[in-house]
C-alpha cells in the first residue's frame, strides 16, 4: 500500500454483493441493498492513513465502528480508497456532497457528528465502482481536497 503513517481523510468504496441484513450495534437492524456504497471517515489518530485504512480492508477484526459490521462481512468488498492528506476532519463535507448522488444510510458513521450530518454512508445502487470513485474524486475536489485513487 503506497499510503503513509499520516493523518488525512477517506472515502471507502464498498460492494454489496448480496442483500444483507445486519444487526449495526446502537443502529439496530439495517438492510442493505446491493450495489456500490461509499464511505466518509477520517484517520487523525497514531496510525493514520495506513492504520485506518489497513484496519479497514482486513476482514479479521474486532467490530468497534459501524463500517466494521460490512467490511469484517464476506458479502461486502472494499473496491477502492479515495484519500487525502490533511490534519482537519472534512469526512462531513464529503458526506454531505456524496449524499447528493445517492442516498444516505441514516445514522451510519455519525452517530459522534457535530455537523448534523444525516450519515457518512451513502448508497449509489446499481453503478459501477468507477462512476462511484469519479463522482468521489469531484466532491473532493468540491471540499477543496486534492484526491489520490487506492484499487483494491
Amino acid at each position: 500500500m503506497d499510503i503513509g503513517k499520516v493523518p488525512g481523510t477517506y472515502v471507502l468504496i464498498l460492494e454489496v454483493k448480496s442483500p444483507l441484513i445486519k444487526d449495526v450495534g446502537t443502529l439496530g437492524e439495517l438492510y442493505f441493498k446491493p450495489g456500490v456504497y461509499a464511505y466518509a471517515g477520517s484517520a487523525l489518530g497514531p496510525g493514520g492513513l495506513l492504520g485506518r485504512i489497513s484496519r479497514h480492508v482486513n476482514k479479521s477484526k474486532r467490530v468497534k465502528w459501524h463500517i466494521d459490521y460490512l467490511t469484517t462481512d464476506g458479502r461486502v468488498d472494499v473496491k477502492a480508497i479515495v484519500y487525502t492528506e490533511t490534519y482537519l476532519k472534512h469526512e462531513c463535507c464529503l458526506a454531505k456532497n456524496l449524499a447528493v448522488y445517492g442516498e444516505v444510510v441514516k445514522g451510519f458513521g455519525s452517530t459522534d457528528c457535530k455537523q448534523g450530518c444525516i450519515g457518512h454512508l451513502v448508497y449509489f445502487g446499481e453503478q459501477d465502482a468507477r462512476s462511484v470513485v469519479k463522482i468521489t474524486c469531484d466532491v473532493f475536489t468540491l471540499c477543496e481536497l486534492n484526491p489520490s485513487v487506492l484499487w483494491l
